[in-house]
Parts: structure tokens; C-alpha cells; sequence
């Protein structure tokens, strides 16, 4: 081999290695993704807590110590039915002592009505006999009404959530021995953010979970808005009724929402990993990198919807390299998302 065959292999392998290198060195390896049509959700996320609609205490009207407890926690009782008694001797001892002075005096009455007719006394007389018959029943129904009030009743069907008392216990007036979850399915009570709360309407539909059932969806209503915020947390109340009773929340319980404020059908979506500041992407043409400005939409969790800018033939680029320019050459792999 002569030296000019020679000089010219070795500047034909010069440029070889120069394209290796421009290839597999100086060409940077990208992932790319078309956008895709979807579904885009735009929610609103709080958390609450699992409470009754409506819960009545049962407390008794009158100091006394508690001597029967005939129901507990989680039973069910009907309206009318005897929860717990206090103690009422001392009641029953009035109600006794005017039951026997009543018996007297209805007995002297009879007697006066004869001495009437007999014109032995005067009307006078009578009249008074009959007061005394009136005012005794008076007092002795008075003394029947202050001996129920030392028997708690369920004032509702319902079911007893909270007891707060054992037998012997000293029960002060108007001290709640029951609580009674009645009339109404159990809701949520959620904490929405002030600067989200503008956005919140009464009929919103609602997705619910929970930790305690970790593989299911629930479904909910917003039924109510709280018109006074708390100014400490900043936020206001919102009350979420569940869509079917049928349901295996207990009250107390956790529950995280997210209240569907908007949702698009067919919606263009991109990773949101892939939109730099400004609204910018990144496309791969010609294994080069071009800049393109986007208008966006709806943004969940993972996506973003694009209202102009992209078409679903696009390559982009994900995630956004800031440190890459327009024109620099590219090597690109499809994306899959969730891989690591």
C-alpha cells in the first residue's frame, strides 16, 4: 500500500469518527409523545369528614342520677321508645302525697255536693270544695310532667350514635346522655379553600374516597354552601350528600373530594411535564428542535388540555429541557408514561 492510499483511508476514517460523533455524541436522545384526545377533568380537592345530616341530643330537663340505660351505641330505636331513666322518688313521693290528698278531697266534695242539695251550705262552700278537687289534678299533672321529664325518650326514628353516661352518674339539666342520628342520610362537611370557593355551585357533582376503602369511587352532590367563611383557616364549608344511601361510610370517618367544576370530552392532551414556563413546547422535526407557544385549557393531575397550538400528529418533547435550542439535533424515543 502506498503512502497517498494510505494519507486517504485515514482521512476517509477521520470523517468517520467525526459522524459517529456528531451522531451518537453530539445528538442528544429525547423522549417525545403524540399528543392524544381524551377526557380532561378540571376538580377542586378537600378533604372532609363524615358526619349526620341531622343529630339530636337527648338530654334530661332537670338534675337527677341516672338509673336505667335502655339503649346503646349504633341501635336503632323508634320514636316513643324509652332510652334512659333518672331517678324521680322524690317525684313519685309528690305525685303519691297528692294522689291521696286528691282521693280527700274529691271524697269531700261528694260530701259538700249533698249538703247543697240539702241546702245544709251554701254555694260558697261548694265552690271551694271544687276549687281544691281543681288545683290538686293541677299540681298532680304538673307532677307528672316533671317525673317524664326524668325519662329519656327518642323524640324521632333513628339511631343512637354518641352515649355519654353510666348508671349511678350524676346528669346535670340539660346535659346530653344521647345523640341521635335521625331523618336524614349521613353527608360530608369539607373545607374548601377561599380562593376556590368562588367556583363551587350547589348541584356539583362530586367524587369521593376514602383511605379506608382504597379501591372504590363514590359519588356526591353538593348540597350546600356554608355564607360565612372562617377567616383563621380560610376556607368555607361545604356539605356533600352522598348519591345513594347505599354506602359504607360510618360517620366521623375521612373522605377525600374532588368536586368536578368542569369536564371535556375529546379534549387534546399532553403531559404536563412536557410545557415549559411561558406556555412553550418542545416538537421534534426533521430530528431537530422547534419551540412552539400553546394555548391551554383544563389541567388535572397529570395532563393538560391544548386549545390551539398542537395537533395530534406532533412530536413533543417530554419532559421540557430548558438547556435545549431551537435547531439542535435530536434523537427521539417514544415516551412512556409511568415509566421510570
Amino acid at each position: 500500500m502506498n503512502k497517498k492510499t494510505l494519507f486517504l483511508l485515514l482521512i476517509l476514517a477521520a470523517f468517520a469518527v467525526g459522524a459517529a460523533v456528531r451522531v451518537f455524541v453530539l445528538t442528544k436522545n429525547v423522549s417525545v409523545i403524540r399528543p392524544h384526545n381524551g377526557q380532561v377533568v378540571e376538580a377542586i380537592y378537600a378533604t372532609g369528614t363524615v358526619e349526620p345530616t341531622i343529630m339530636v341530643p337527648i338530654a334530661a330537663r332537670t338534675n337527677g342520677y341516672l338509673t336505667e340505660i335502655a339503649a346503646g351505641e349504633g341501635q336503632d330505636v323508634k320514636k316513643g321508645d324509652i332510652l334512659a331513666r333518672l331517678e324521680d322518688s322524690e317525684q313519685q313521693a309528690t305525685i303519691a302525697d297528692l294522689n291521696a290528698r286528691l282521693s280527700f278531697s274529691q271524697i269531700n266534695l261528694g260530701r259538700k255536693q249533698q249538703l247543697y242539695q240539702s241546702k245544709s251550705i251554701s254555694r260558697d262552700g261548694l265552690d271551694s270544695a271544687q276549687a281544691d278537687v281543681d288545683s290538686l289534678k293541677a299540681q298532680m299533672d304538673k307532677a307528672k310532667v316533671q317525673a317524664g321529664y326524668l325519662v329519656l325518650v327518642a323524640p324521632a326514628d333513628g339511631r343512637i350514635i354518641r352515649r355519654d353516661g353510666e348508671v349511678g352518674e350524676l346528669i346535670a339539666a340539660s346535659q346530653p346522655v344521647f345523640y341521635l342520628s335521625c331523618c336524614a342520610p349521613l353527608r360530608i362537611t369539607a373545607e374548601v379553600d377561599e380562593e376556590d370557593i368562588p367556583q363551587v355551585k350547589i348541584g356539583q357533582n362530586v367524587l369521593i374516597q376514602s383511605d379506608a376503602f382504597p379501591d372504590k369511587v363514590f359519588q356526591g352532590k353538593i348540597e350546600g354552601i356554608t355564607p360565612k367563611g372562617d377567616s383563621v383557616a380560610r376556607s368555607y364549608r361545604v356539605r356533600i350528600g352522598f348519591d345513594s344511601p347505599d354506602h359504607p361510610f360510618m360517620i366521623g370517618m375521612t373522605a377525600e373530594t374532588n368536586i368536578i367544576i368542569q369536564k371535556t370530552e375529546g379534549a387534546i392532551l399532553i403531559p404536563l411535564a412536557s410545557v415549559g414556563k411561558g406556555k412553550k413546547v418542545q416538537t421534534v422535526r426533521e430530528e431537530k428542535i422547534q419551540t412552539m407557544s400553546i394555548t391551554t385549557g383544563i389541567q388535572d393531575a397529570g395532563h393538560v388540555q391544548i386549545v390551539s397550538g398542537l395537533t395530534t400528529g406532533d412530536s413533543v418533547v417530554v419532559p421540557f429541557d430548558a438547556d435545549m435550542k431551537d435547531g439542535q439535533k435530536v434523537h427521539a424515543e417514544i415516551y412512556r408514561e409511568g415509566a421510570k
